[in-house]
């Protein structure tokens, strides 16, 4: 066993199988190869002219391979007889042409293939000089593989992967940060630039130190700031947001719920579409016709619109007031009047 370390410059797929050797037609139960190199002696499943098909065995000398199930439609010699992947797909091998280190010359460089573990590390396509991985060949019996990467921080390529895979985003070096999203078949960027910053989902940035984003869209761009949701948006220091598409740019602020805002520092918004704009300014709740408070003076709080009909069932006390127990309900005009006085609006 030899190995060699080298510089890949490009990493490319190619369809495993071969081509038919000689015409077949509808109703054969053997088609004949030119190479069954790919083909399993054992047999295995094959995609010829569209039509899936199993094989039971494959002559290795002679490329003869007797099938399951007969064609259904004619082939002419030169078409391709696919290896096929339990999807019904055409099966492919990933290849890496490597320039040996110390080499400079192309026509030296080595096609290997690459282990499988290694593909979501290595991306298709050409590199642009002096880009290309660093990398591991192993020669065992006639064929290169590429057994390792090395000498780069490592970051999965979501190109690779399929089916809602879980992959690891773009970090850039950040130090101690976590970059996580899925993929249905291709990589949507989700990227954790800073210090120990935290992405999940896709499409998702964390460019603050120690910021936390979860969710498809979110972007956190302030210390400390966390981001739950789908299209969050926190720029404030330590800022909250939670819920579909909150935004938190105030200093500490708080915005939960369906598209609510909070643009003052230390302000809350906790409601859908529920806005406070100044400094301590704080609006909970929304009305069944949708409408929410808006609290735009400084340390404003307002709970709730004038639709929402407020019980308070415990004690309640008004500008330092001695509390009033409500264990009874008012029934009286006096009783009323009593809790009025009780609680400083009227003498």
């Amino acid at each position: 066993m030899t190995t060699i370390a080298g510089t890949v410059l490009t990493i490319s797929q190619v369809p495993l199988g071969d081509v038919l050797a000689a015409d077949a037609t509808a109703g054969d139960t053997t088609i004949t190869v030119d190479d069954a190199a790919d083909f399993a002696e054992g047999g295995g499943t094959i995609l010829i002219g569209g039509q899936l098909d199993d094989y039971t065995s494959v002559d290795d000398e002679t490329g003869v391979m007797t099938l399951v199930d007969a064609l259904f439609n004619n082939a002419s010699a030169g078409d391709r007889v696919d290896l096929a992947d339990p999807d019904g797909s055409g099966a492919v091998e990933w290849q890496a042409l490597v320039a040996p280190a110390g080499t400079v010359d192309v026509d030296e460089a080595v096609q290997a293939t690459i282990s499988y573990a290694l593909i979501p590390l290595l991306p298709e396509g050409i590199r642009d000089p002096g880009t290309g991985e660093s990398v591991t060949l192993t020669k065992d019996g006639s064929e290169w593989q590429v057994t390792n990467v090395h000498g780069q921080q490592p970051n999965l390529n979501g190109d690779n992967l399929t089916g809602g895979a879980v992959i690891v985003g773009n970090t850039s070096g950040a130090a101690h940060a976590t970059a996580i999203t899925s993929t249905n078949g291709s990589a949507t960027g989700s990227t954790a630039s800073a210090d120990y910053a935290v992405q999940i989902g896709a499409g998702g940035n964390v460019s603050a130190v120690d910021g936390v984003g979860i969710g498809d869209g979110v972007t956190v761009s302030a210390q400390a700031g966390i981001g739950i949701g789908v299209g969050a948006t926190v720029s404030g220091f330590a800022g909250i947001g939670i819920g579909q598409a909150p935004t938190a740019s105030g200093a500490q602020s708080t915005a939960v719920g369906n598209e609510p805002e909070a643009s003052g520092a230390y302000s809350g918004a906790i409601g859908p579409s529920v806005t406070a704009t100044a400094d301590g300014a704080w609006g909970i709740g929304a009305d069944s016709g949708g409408a929410s408070p808006t609290p735009s003076g400084v340390n404003d709080f307002i709970i709730g619109t004038s639709n929402h009909h407020v019980s308070i069932p415990g004690d309640f006390a008004v500008h330092g007031a001695t509390p009033v127990a409500q264990s009874a309900t008012p029934t009286t005009l006096a009783d009323v009047i009593a809790i009025l006085q009780a609680h400083g609006f009227c003498a």
